[in-house]
This record gives C-alpha cells, structure tokens and sequence, in this order.
C-alpha cells in the first residue's frame, strides 16, 4: 500500500506519517525490488490510533509508552491522561474566570496588576496546583461522605415507612414529597461517587484515605454532645438562671433545637480537627512552619474568635428563653430580659391543650404531628408552649412521675377560671405510655 493511499485512509498528511515513522512509533517494511515503503493494514490502524492520542493530546513519547504497555499498563496510563486533562480544564475555567475580574478590575490600571502579582507571590509558585487540587478534591466525593450524606437523606425515608407502619396518614403527602427528594438526593450522590471511582481512581483512593477521621469523630462528636448537652442544658440552666423553689421550666422549642445544634457544631469541628492532627503529628514533627503556614494561622485564629463570639451568643439566647413556674408564679425569661418578667397565675388569658403540634401549614391545610402532646398558655400577650417540661428532680414527687407538674399546674389555673380551650381528638395517636395518655386526657377534659 502506497502512501497517498494511506492518506486517505487514515486522514494524516504524508509529512505526518513520516515523522512518527522517525519517531519510532510506526514500523513499515520497504519493498525489495525498489526500497519503497509498503504499508499494511497494521500500519493503517497504528496510525488511525497514534491520531486519536494526538487528538486527545498525548505527546510522541507517552504514545511510544502505551504501544509497549500490555493491556493493564495501558488502561492506567488513559486514566492518567484523563486526571491530567480534567486539571487542565481546571486551569482554564480558573484563567477565565481571573480574565473577567481583571475586565472588570482594569488591566492597564497598574495597581491592580500589583495587587494580583502580590496574590500570586504570597501563595508561591505552585499556586495553580493547589487551587486546581483543592478544586478536585472538592467534587471528588469519598465513600465516608457518601455514606454520611446517605444516611442524612435516609431520615425522610424512613421516617415515611414510620408513618406507614403507624397509619398516620395525614401526613403521608409531605412525607412522600421528602421521601422522594431523599431518594433522589441518594441515588445522585452515589452515581457522583461510582463515576468519580471510574475516571478518577487514584483520587478516589486518596479521598479516601484522607477522609477516614470523619466517621470516628462523628462517633466522638455525638459521645462528647450528649454529655455537654446535659451539662448546659439542664445544669447550667438551672445553675444560672433557676429561681428558688421552682417546679419546672421549659425553653422555647425553637431555642432548644439551637441550643443542641450549637453543642453539635463545635464538637463536631472540634473532633475533626483533632483526629486529623493525629497522622500529621509524626509525618511534621521535625518540620518548621513557614511564613505562610504563620499567615493561614493567624487567620483561622480570627475567625475562631469570631466562631466563639457568635456561639456565646447563641447560647446565652438559648439558655435565656426559658420560662420558669413556682408555686405561685410564672418568670418568663427572655435575651433582654435575662432577670425575668413576674406573673401571677391569675394573670394567665388563656390555656390551650391538645393532642398534636403544629407541624407546618398549608393555606388548605394544617399538618400536625401526632404522637405528642402540648400545653399552651397565653400571658401578657405572649404565647408560652409547654410540651416537654423539665422537672425539679429535688421534689420526690416528679422524681418518677413524669408530667405530673403539668397536671397541677393545670389544676391551679384552672382554680382561678381562666378559659381554656382543649380537644382530645388525636390522642389514639399519641405514643407515650397509657399512664401518660390518661394524665393528658385528664389535663384536657379539667375545666
């Protein structure tokens, strides 16, 4: 086969085939007679294969490396190429996007061109690296944060087959909805990870190993939650704000889930942090840090002052929404008012009760959560919820038997007359114990 043949066939120019042919990457045979080439099929495919690479970039001597590697080498070397061009495109969406600042910035204004060359010194030489690096690792998921996330998304779900199992069907729309969502949350992060696990292996495998700590800290995090969590939400509590002789108190629903959530947080970064330092300890041990290691530190030194303010804050809103009832008063605590505001029980407007809260409403309907119970009551135009009550474990009484507190505050409201407002509909659904279904049904038919 001459070559103006091969040309056609495979698309190169003469030039080209000779020039991989005197690179080594094609063998063609000469004839006898003449000592003109001959070209085979063989050859027409080698070079129908060395354009391909050429096309997806590969340079002469990584093409002369994949003809010699067997079937595995080979496969290794395409997955390479496919990291390699994956941080290439990195690159340029990163050169794009600094092309439109400085559009915006101004290219001939020369303090700008300062300000970005001092950007580029301080994060040194191999800054596009790290960038492009931390950008991959950044949508390269591990398995510990799809298994994390699933079982996040898991929640709906199950709390759906809950429902199902209970017959609580008047919720059974939104759940449906959320359940849906999981689902698909699920399945997407899955497919995130498995495709990431194909086309980028080694970097999954790095992932991987660098995001073994989250599991073990979670572990630790709930532990160590658990236990602040009693600590500041019943000890330091009634440590600083509880009046004398009181019989319980109850912290807004909504400043209670904050108050756990502002436990979780900080012990969660906290255990991370701690469980990473571990395998760097001996790796560093003998290392110093430089100056831009002194510089991130200093940052990360403001911003935890900043975190720590913020937490202080949102705990003392917390711990100070509270109110307290006594034998004969009610102290409604609030952020402003850290001291309390005084009531007498007959100032009391209205009381509430009801099987079922609020969950959340529709302008065609209400959804409520069954299986709970709540106690509501209306002073000074404010509308305090009361539906897990915290008892004074000093009084022998409340000591095992729970809710009873409500029950008599209950019973000296309604000695002074005040209006009360109730509906038993809902309690078949409740699924506290049967001695605690009857006291709520007492609570709501005492007038």
């Amino acid at each position: 086969m001459k070559i103006k043949e091969v040309e056609q066939l495979t698309g190169l120019t003469a030039k080209s085939i000779r020039h991989y042919e005197s690179k080594g990457l094609l063998r063609v045979e000469r004839d006898e007679e003449n000592d003109y080439r001959s070209y085979t099929e063989e050859n027409v495919q080698e070079l129908k294969k060395i354009r391909l690479l050429r096309f997806l970039d590969f340079s002469i001597e990584q093409i002369s490396e994949l003809q010699q590697a067997d079937e595995k080498k080979a496969k290794e070397i395409l997955l390479d190429k496919a990291e390699a061009l994956d941080s290439q495109s990195y690159d340029l969406n990163i050169k794009k996007e600094l092309c439109k600042t400085l559009s915006e910035d101004g290219i001939t204004n020369a303090v700008v061109v300062d300000e970005y060359n001092e950007i580029f010194d301080n994060l040194g030489e191999k800054w596009q690296d790290e960038l492009v690096e931390s950008l991959k690792n950044f949508i390269c998921p591990s398995i510990t944060e799809a298994i994390a996330l699933t079982f996040i998304w898991l929640g709906p779900i199950l709390w759906l087959f809950y429902n199902i199992h209970i017959q609580r069907w008047n919720v059974l729309s939104a759940n449906a909805v959320l359940a849906l969502l999981g689902t698909v949350f699920i399945t997407g992060e899955w497919i995130k990870y498995f495709r990431s696990k194909k086309y980028q292996p080694k970097r999954v495998k790095k992932r991987n190993k660098e995001s073994w700590y989250l599991i073990p800290a979670a572990i630790i995090a709930i532990i160590i939650s658990i236990i602040l969590t009693i600590i500041i939400y019943v000890g330091l509590e009634e440590f600083l704000f509880a009046p004398e002789e009181w019989l319980f108190y109850q912290i807004k629903p909504a400043a209670e889930w904050w108050l756990i959530l502002w436990i979780v947080i900080p012990v969660m970064i906290f255990a991370i942090w701690m469980i990473k330092k571990i395998p760097l300890k001996k790796e560093n041990k003998e290392q110093k840090a430089d100056d831009r290691d002194n510089v991130e530190a200093g940052s990360l030194r403001k911003y935890w002052y900043i975190f720590v303010l913020v937490w202080i804050a949102v705990e003392y809103v917390c711990l100070s929404s509270v109110t307290y009832v006594t034998e004969d008063k009610i102290i409604v605590r609030s952020p402003f008012c850290p001291q309390g505001k005084c009531y007498e029980y007959d100032d009391v407007e209205q009381v509430e009760a009801f099987f079922g809260t609020s969950f959340f409403s529709l302008p065609w309907h209400e959804y409520k959560r069954q299986g709970s119970f709540s106690y509501t009551i209306y002073i000074d135009g404010k509308r305090i919820v009361f539906c897990q009550p915290e008892a004074n474990s000093d009084i022998s009484r409340y000591e095992e038997d729970t809710y009873l507190e409500l029950e008599e505050f209950d019973e000296k409201l309604m000695q002074y007359g005040i209006p009360k407002q109730s509906d038993e509909t809902g309690y078949e659904d409740c699924d506290f114990d049967k001695v605690y279904v009857d006291r709520f049904l007492r609570i709501i038919n005492n007038r």
